[in-house]
């Protein structure tokens, strides 16, 4: 099943690195990257012992309550 939310972000891997890269939504169609909602960018959970690097430059703001 695929989610059919808007996605906001473009997930890679640094294989090297152990690191999982978010960065801001890019154009081109890659089929080394993954484009992601907000709410599975959000459960991003990288492997044990690997890291997340939020590489994004545009800010994500959090609700005011």
């Amino acid at each position: 099943m695929r989610c059919g939310a808007e996605a906001v972000a473009t997930i890679g891997v640094a294989y090297a690195e152990r690191t999982v890269v978010v960065t801001d939504l890019v154009a081109v169609v890659d089929p080394n990257l993954v484009d992601l909602c907000r709410e599975h960018t959000d459960r991003l959970s990288p492997p044990l012992g690997w890291s997340v690097l939020d590489a994004r430059v545009v800010a994500v703001v959090a609700a005011a309550p």
